[in-house]
């Protein structure tokens, strides 16, 4: 093979060599899931000069990225190169360094009598794609960027990034390329309402589309306007979420809290670690993939101050902040066996309004959820009982409607170890949903 390239090199180290701002040898950018196998990658050139031959010399990050090769599918060259295919192509890969040098003519023989060899018309300003490099993408890569990257010298005898044209080098300027692994975990929360003097309780939700066996969650949020307020007892930052009855029948076996109120000046802080299987015998509990899984609740109060009205605040999902002398604490999950990945964070937004505040179940008023608020809503519904006074509490699953489908939800809450009812629950706050329901009065809240 090296005897191919040197064939190559004879043809490009020529007498003349030039460049101009328009020769660019381009790697593009593209991005791909972990697992992927097959991933193009384009290679592309601006030229002020026709294209008869070119060589190129990349490497790449080879822990994360297996070059499976290369093909002209769809590219210039395979446009202008006889049947398609260049007459001339001489490569060497080195999986192992994570490196290519490539050679190729694209034919040897004039298109007609007298004309000239195949060739890859002038194009200076838009860039014609020469080939398309093939990725694979290991199962376990962490998301981000990973660089491939056009770099003279590779090879032995060395390999340089060039086109030939008519006896001549052309040297470009070299531009380096990005295969993005994506991200496929999520942290958000969306946005939130409360009402001065009242509370609100943010639950943070999960993306993921791999089994998890524990997570970091750290939030930092505005002490002046919230305080948050942890629940009696550590279970209930999670009771009735995902990470509890997606555990069922097991449980999260090792959970940290780490709060904070005052931080730094202005900010609260508090962070939570969760390992599922923590304990002997040692199971191997996982939460399953999944969308719009819930994580924990964030009990907050807003302090009594009329001049929040119309404004907004927000919970940051914080990467820069830790215990007193130790590292920042950063949002994280963990994969099996061990893989640490940083999720998206999109942050909460609390928006404050001058609306009447409920507690989610609160049917009948008494501030108790129990069988007798479902009753209520099944009176209402089918024996000619009142009205409820606050539709939104009696949308228990929050679809923006009252039906029986709401009693039954309180009811499986209540006695067969249902989800909890969705914010705002346990707790009074206003609907995060934006419904045709409205809340006249709420008693309690």
């Amino acid at each position: 093979m090296s005897l191919k390239i040197n064939f190559l090199l004879i043809i490009l180290a020529l007498v003349t060599n030039f460049a101009s701002a328009a020769d660019t040898l381009i790697v593009g950018s593209t991005n791909g899931n972990a697992g992927s196998n097959s991933v193009p990658l384009i290679v592309s050139a601006t030229h002020d000069q026709p294209i008869q031959g070119f060589s190129i010399s990349i490497d790449y990050d080879e822990s994360a990225l297996t070059l499976d090769g290369f093909d002209f599918l769809g590219t210039a060259t395979e446009t202008v190169a006889p049947g398609g295919v260049p007459d001339y192509v001489g490569s060497i890969l080195d999986s192992a360094a994570g490196t290519l040098v490539l050679g190729v003519v694209i034919g040897f023989n004039p298109t007609s009598p007298g004309g000239s060899i195949p060739q890859i018309a002038v194009s200076s300003i838009d860039a014609d794609d020469l080939l398309r490099l093939l990725f694979t993408i290991g199962d376990s890569v962490t998301p981000g960027d990973y660089e491939v990257n056009l770099v003279d010298g590779l090879g032995n005898p060395p390999v340089i990034n060039a086109y030939s044209f008519a006896g001549a080098t052309v040297h470009p300027e070299l531009q380096d390329g990005t295969m993005t692994v994506n991200n496929l975990h999520r942290f958000y929360f969306g946005t939130y309402y409360a009402s001065p003097g009242g509370a609100v309780t943010p639950l943070l939700r999960y993306d993921h589309v791999d089994e998890i066996d524990g997570f970091v969650a750290s939030v930092i949020y505005d002490n002046a306007i919230l305080t948050l307020n942890p629940p009696s007892e550590t279970f209930g930052w999670y009771s009735g979420l995902n990470t509890d009855f997606g555990l069922s029948p097991d449980t999260i076996e090792f959970f940290l809290v780490n709060l904070n109120p005052v931080v730094a000046p202005g900010i609260g802080w508090a962070s939570f670690a969760a390992q599922f299987d923590f304990l002997p015998p040692f199971n191997g509990q996982t939460l399953g993939a999944g969308n719009g899984q819930s994580l924990l609740r964030f009990p907050f109060s807003v302090v009594n101050d009329p001049t929040l009205l119309g404004t907004t605040t927000i919970v940051e999902l914080s990467n820069d902040y830790g215990p007193p002398g130790s590292p920042p604490t950063a949002n994280l999950v963990v994969v099996p066996p061990g893989l640490g990945i940083f999720p998206i964070r999109e942050d909460c937004e609390i928006q404050f309004l001058d609306l009447p505040s409920f507690k989610r179940g609160n049917v009948n008023g008494d501030l108790v959820l129990n069988l007798a608020d479902a009753v209520f809503v099944i009176n209402w519904l089918f024996a000619s009982g009142p009205a409820p006074q606050c539709l939104d509490a009696g949308d228990a699953n929050d679809d923006s409607g009252t039906d029986i489908s709401d009693a039954i939800y309180m009811i499986n809450y209540l006695f067969a170890s249902g989800p909890a009812l969705p914010p705002p629950f346990p707790d009074c706050g206003l609907d995060p949903t934006d419904d045709s329901l409205d809340c006249t009065f709420s008693a309690g809240c």
